[in-house]
């Protein structure tokens, strides 16, 4: 999977980008081939933003947080990328019926 960052009125540490790199990478699971994940950080007025999108073949998976840390917003951020993927999956999966099962379930 590869991760591109983009800083918006923000300076991302080495391990701040370690860290979500490392948690987005557990991601991997769900995608059989290499995936593009851009991560957006911005700071706006003391509060910090954090856009993750997904580029699959034919769609794209996008979640946003708002909050002020931006620690806290990778673990708010990946659930909702999380259920948005099993959805998109199982769409795919009652339409071509050939796909590969997921043993996982979404985040509620």
């Amino acid at each position: 999977m590869r991760v591109e960052f983009l800083c918006k009125n923000y300076n991302a540490s080495d391990k701040l980008k370690d860290v979500i790199r490392r948690k987005i990478d557990k991601l991997d699971k769900f995608f059989e081939n290499e995936t593009t994940v851009k991560v957006v950080l911005k700071e706006t007025k003391d509060v910090e933003t954090m856009e993750v999108t997904v580029n699959l073949t034919g769609c794209f998976i996008r979640g946003e947080v708002t909050g002020d840390n931006m620690y806290d917003n990778i673990d708010l951020v990946l659930p909702k990328l999380e259920k948005q993927i099993i959805k998109h999956h199982n769409k795919i999966k009652s339409k071509k019926g050939n796909v590969k099962d997921l043993d996982v379930y979404a985040v509620e």
